[in-house]
């Protein structure tokens, strides 16, 4: 697969700003859909619910497979 993760931001002109990381965490969106559904929660409940947090617990950002095992144990 592949091994980068890439984010778009759109304004009203286009593309507002482009963003890739340079290690392997390309199952981070299917992680996250994961993670949610191992809450019991939609993504976007699970998203809400990531912007209300006032001090989110440090996980592995640069393998999705090491996130997971954080996640575990939180």
């Amino acid at each position: 697969g592949g091994e980068d993760s890439k984010l778009i931001m759109l304004g009203e002109n286009g593309v507002k700003e482009f963003s890739m990381n340079s290690v392997c965490a390309a199952g981070t969106g299917s992680f996250l859909d994961q993670q949610a559904e191992r809450l019991r929660l939609t993504i976007e409940e699970f998203s809400e619910l990531s912007l209300k947090s006032k001090k989110p617990p440090r996980i592995a950002g640069r393998c999705s497979v090491f996130a997971k095992s954080d996640m575990i144990h939180l």
